[in-house]
């Protein structure tokens, strides 16, 4: 499947499934639910994204990618050790039944253990939409391999991030200016890539503005909105890929989230943008995941009181597989 196949495949969530959700809540009780606050808001959202009011959400995957240059250090230890489960990342990917996917989109370089390779040929400067395309095909195909392995929920994030880019493509798209949404050298950064061309369109910011990462994300997220897949970015730069896929396809807005809010103000303007309703507001900045992966224990605990308070005769299960214990 192609980026613009799997555009062109997203569509409006289901209104009997979320619906479903709503009367099935409305039998469990209003009050437990308006307690919840915004967690109780997230059962009807996600089951028409689904098109299954039952939340199943047991299998899902944390995507990684990396690329060299920009101006980044080198983000491959980073990478092995996300696909190695090393250290705390590991251990909350074990905890939260997570599986993790590492994708290298740096050309030329030696494989990594348990990481895919996908290079991507990107110079320093503009990009033109013939090197765009291969980064936006091979991100719809992985998110299509993404269905098949029967995923149902996706985590996409980078070990590389580009904050003066992601401050760049928050400013263009909310309209403000860089020095509200970073300070300093990012902030003289990101106006410096802002003159290169004054346009809100989404091929001209992914030329000017964006890195592989992002493009690749961007893809991603594509191909898993085309199956209704739920999608989760986590930190900056995949943030800003999905506001780019927002900005090209707005359907693809009913099947993102925001379990939480990041850190800095362009975060915060991105998941605004988003139209997202963070569960978490805990700013984490630790980037690989972790924000969403602190926030899916909420998100079980929510899916454990969803099917336990059912009204009996139940047709769901009592007690789901993807319980965080």
């Amino acid at each position: 499947m192609t980026f613009t196949q799997a555009i062109s495949r997203i569509t409006l969530p289901s209104p009997q499934a979320a619906q479903a959700a709503r009367d099935r809540m409305t039998r469990m009780g209003e009050e437990a639910w308006k307690a919840l606050g915004t967690l109780g808001e997230y059962p009807p959202l996600l089951a028409g994204c689904t098109r299954e009011p039952r939340l199943l959400l047991d299998k899902r995957t944390l995507v990684v990618t990396a690329s060299a240059g920009l101006g980044r250090p080198d983000p491959r230890q980073a990478l092995e050790a996300a696909a190695a489960r090393r250290g705390a990342l590991g251990i909350a990917l074990t905890r939260t039944g997570c599986g993790v996917l590492g994708v290298d989109l740096t050309p030329g370089a030696s494989p990594l253990p348990g990481v895919l390779r996908r290079p991507l040929e990107w110079e320093e400067g503009q990009m033109d939409r013939s090197r765009l395309t291969p980064a936006l095909n091979q991100g719809a195909a992985l998110g299509e391999m993404l269905w098949q392995r029967g995923t149902r929920l996706v985590i996409l994030s980078t070990a590389s991030p580009a904050p003066e880019r992601v401050a760049a493509l928050a400013a263009r798209l909310t309209r403000r200016s860089p020095a509200r949404l970073c300070s300093g050298e990012e902030a003289a950064r990101a106006q410096a890539l802002l003159e290169v061309r004054p346009s809100r369109r989404f091929y001209p910011l992914l030329e000017t503005l964006s890195t592989p990462d992002m493009a690749f994300l961007a893809g991603v997220m594509a191909g898993c909105a085309a199956r209704q897949m739920p999608v989760f970015p986590d930190g900056g730069d995949a943030l800003a890929a999905a506001a780019l896929v927002g900005l090209l396809c707005p359907h693809f807005l009913t099947c993102c989230f925001c379990l939480d809010q990041g850190t800095g103000p362009a975060s915060h303007a991105l998941v605004e943008l988003l139209e997202g309703r963070p569960l978490a507001c805990t700013g984490t900045r630790l980037g690989c995941g972790y924000g969403v992966l602190t926030a899916l224990p909420l998100l079980d605990g929510l899916t454990h009181l969803y099917h336990s308070l059912a009204p009996s005769p139940c047709p769901y299960p009592q007690r789901p597989t993807n319980v965080f214990h």
